[in-house]
């Protein structure tokens, strides 16, 4: 099986609006939800989408969107909406993260090739401690969220990493 990671094009979002990737737990179905509803919405608009598949099978998801930076709104920050990984997934939950972190770099590198400046942040829910871990391995800080006690909102400053031709 060969996994390939790409931006989706609007013809995958009927496979985005199948994607699974509850086991029931009450923030798995919330990113079901949205990956099935407004992240397969916003692909038809034209908003980028990386997947990873292989074999014609959707593995795992993930995008972002431009934000305001809410106390300097003439500077543009990441917001990572969503990163989910297929319920097939959870028995091998070392290739969903791993899996996860090249959907991670994908973006990143997406980030990078933006004008935006280079600060990130995300929900991640109180409860889902594999992906808190995950946030926290790749330099993000979590704080509470007051209005939502459920999450925890996770920053981060990415630096571009030195190229060559940078000296």
């Amino acid at each position: 099986m060969t996994e390939t990671i790409r931006l989706a094009t609007p013809a995958d979002a009927a496979r985005l609006r199948q994607f699974r990737c509850s086991t029931g737990t009450w923030y798995e179905d919330e990113v079901e939800a949205l990956v099935r509803g407004r992240v397969a919405d916003r692909l038809e608009r034209g908003a980028p989408v990386w997947i990873a598949e292989a074999d014609g099978e959707l593995l795992a998801v993930a995008s972002h969107t431009a934000q305001h930076h809410p106390t300097d709104p003439s500077s543009t920050i990441t917001f990572f909406n969503v990163m989910a990984s297929r319920v097939d997934d959870r028995e091998a939950w070392l290739i969903g993260a791993a899996r996860l972190g090249r959907l991670l770099r994908a973006l990143f590198a997406d980030v990078y090739s933006s004008d935006r400046s280079p600060y990130c942040y995300t929900r991640v829910a109180r409860d889902h401690e594999r992906m808190r871990r995950f946030c926290e391995r790749g330099g993000f800080v979590g704080s509470p969220i007051p209005s939502d006690p459920r999450y925890l909102f996770y920053t981060a400053r990415v630096e571009r990493p030195l190229r060559a031709e940078d000296g």
